[in-house]
């Protein structure tokens, strides 16, 4: 399914319906006086928490929002309707952020929760509201007042009923795939595949994250690291290793041991060259790891306060 978690949507509230100028004007009566209403109030522009939504999706499709202006006033003192109010639906966990996108409006989390976010514009008086003993038949009216209109970002924070944590080539998406019993999520067969925040529904009822995989952070001590390197005490994604070789070739040499190559040179011979000569030194470094690992330069010891060779 499409998911979106933010968007940009415009709104304005109605404008208030104006004033009626009109006279009562009926037979055998000489003086009817005014008897003009008042215009109707402005819709609202509110925003619903609806349920049955997970998704901001609607909102790609349809980013104006307009509440109906109030109906005008009319003679024998008539009130104008009141406007239609627009209704934005959104799912529960949706903030409303001001065009900044920092001052939030408001946070709606209950279903069926109402927030008016922008209140329209109040209706204009009739020439009736203005009749004082000294002015019997005035022509003022006041226009209605004008809506507001404003740019509101809509942000969906994400809730899921169950997540799927795990290191890089876990089989997280491949378990995905298995419980949808379709090739939902991409896979193949290396690390890095999945780069973003997934979402999947199970069941009408159930809804299922899966995100990319977490790398734990790097071992900060230059000794520990390449030492618990070598000795494949730690997972290649904690540890840099090109820092590794370099460290435990250092650590070789002043032990005099023979027959351990740098990793130039150990790069050269197992054919870590890219076109144009250029060595990977990447690939090559994480390959050095698991040769000494393998026992290919021989037996060491790496333990204890002091490094001594192994007999």
């Amino acid at each position: 399914m499409k998911f979106l978690d933010q968007a940009k949507v415009y709104i304005r509230s109605g404008d208030g319906g104006a004033g009626c100028v009109s006279f009562r004007r009926e037979k055998f009566i000489e003086f009817g006086g005014p008897d003009g209403g008042d215009g109707g109030r402005g819709g609202d522009v509110v925003v619903e928490c609806a349920k049955g939504l997970n998704t901001l999706i609607d909102f790609r499709y349809q980013q104006h929002f307009k509440a109906k202006v109030g109906v005008h006033g009319m003679g024998k003192n008539r009130a104008g309707g009141r406007g239609a109010d627009a209704v934005l639906k959104v799912p529960a966990g949706t903030q409303i952020f001001d065009e900044d996108g920092e001052t939030l409006l408001a946070d709606m989390r209950v279903e069926g929760e109402r927030v008016c976010i922008s209140r329209g514009g109040n209706g204009g008086f009739g020439n009736a509201h203005f009749t004082t003993s000294t002015n019997r038949a005035p022509r003022r009216v006041n226009p209605g007042e004008v809506g507001i209109e404003r740019t509101l970002i809509l942000r969906l924070k994400l809730i899921a009923d169950a997540g799927l944590v795990g290191l890089p080539n876990a089989g997280k998406s491949t378990i995905v795939n298995t419980l949808l019993r379709r090739a939902a999520a991409k896979i193949e067969a290396r690390a890095g595949v999945t780069r973003q925040v997934q979402w999947f529904r199970l069941s009408p009822t159930l809804e299922l994250m899966d995100t990319p995989g977490v790398l734990p952070p790097k071992i900060s001590s230059g000794t520990a690291q390449w030492k618990l390197a070598m000795c494949d005490g730690v997972p290649a994604a904690r540890y840099d290793a090109q820092e590794v070789i370099a460290a435990f070739h250092q650590w070789a040499t002043g032990k005099r041991r023979d027959g351990v190559p740098d990793l130039h040179a150990f790069a050269t011979s197992r054919g870590f060259v890219r076109r144009g000569a250029e060595i990977d030194y990447h690939n090559a470094a994480v390959a050095y790891v698991r040769a000494f690992n393998d026992g290919v330069f021989g037996r060491f010891s790496l333990e204890g306060p002091h490094d001594t060779e192994a007999a």
